[in-house]
């Protein structure tokens, strides 16, 4: 049986600029090694973007964690996620 495993960052972004190259999602999913389902759940969840780059304003708005902090405590722990200190 497979475990689910989040896409990273990386992938995210391979998989917007794979878009952009015109691949499809089967293209897509080969390439960085991922099932094609989840591709199109990526592609799926940012269709509202502008650009249809994965944003942080996103995860922001889905993250239920996040509405236990306050101001000034989420602004740290955006500016570190900005200094690629996440605990990715």
């Amino acid at each position: 049986m497979n475990h689910y495993q989040q896409l990273t960052k990386e992938q995210r972004y391979q998989i917007y600029g794979l878009r952009k190259a015109w691949f499809n999602q089967t293209e897509t999913a080969n390439e960085i090694g991922v099932n094609k389902s989840a591709v199109c759940r990526e592609l799926r969840r940012n269709r509202g973007n502008e650009d249809g780059v994965p944003s942080r304003k996103r995860r922001q708005q889905v993250c239920n964690h996040a509405k236990g902090l306050d101001r000034e405590a989420w602004n740290k722990v955006d500016g570190l996620i900005r200094q690629d200190m996440s605990p990715e």
